[in-house]
């Protein structure tokens, strides 16, 4: 069963790639690209030349194969 919730409550986890703030399953908080941690903020850091994390450079911006 999910959980339905807002996220940021108790303050956000942010994620180490995009440093976008992380949505858990079943948040009912309104995502939007500019700040949280999506396909789509992945998509478009890499698009503007930034290929690995920005906190995590072992980790690639979009993952093998992976499309938008």
């Amino acid at each position: 069963m999910t959980t339905i919730h807002a996220c940021g409550k108790n303050g956000w986890a942010e994620c180490t790639v995009c440093r976008g703030r992380i949505h858990q399953v079943g948040c009912t908080t309104r995502k939007r690209p500019q700040i949280d941690c999506c396909q789509l903020r992945h998509r478009i850091l890499h698009d503007t030349g930034q290929t690995t994390g920005l906190d995590d450079r072992s980790q690639m911006m979009l993952g093998t194969g992976q499309t938008i």
